[in-house]
């Protein structure tokens, strides 16, 4: 079985499987020390919860 490129990786997380992708790297340990997909991943990832925190303040209309 080939290798999933980084690229393909980043793209699943892009689209919403921050959640899976979590879960699934440090239940088959992998990517978890990587110094290059690390970084992009975090980034990924605050985006993300920086996006949903924006939609819940927005829903309920806490300012």
């Amino acid at each position: 079985m080939p290798r999933v490129p980084e690229k393909i990786l980043h793209s699943y997380t892009i689209y919403g499987g921050t959640f899976g992708a979590t879960i699934a790297m440090y239940f088959f340990n992998h990517k978890v020390t990587s110094e290059k997909f690390q970084p992009i991943y975090r980034k990924i990832m605050f985006t993300q919860i920086c996006f949903i925190v924006i939609l819940l303040i927005i829903n309920l209309q806490i300012f």
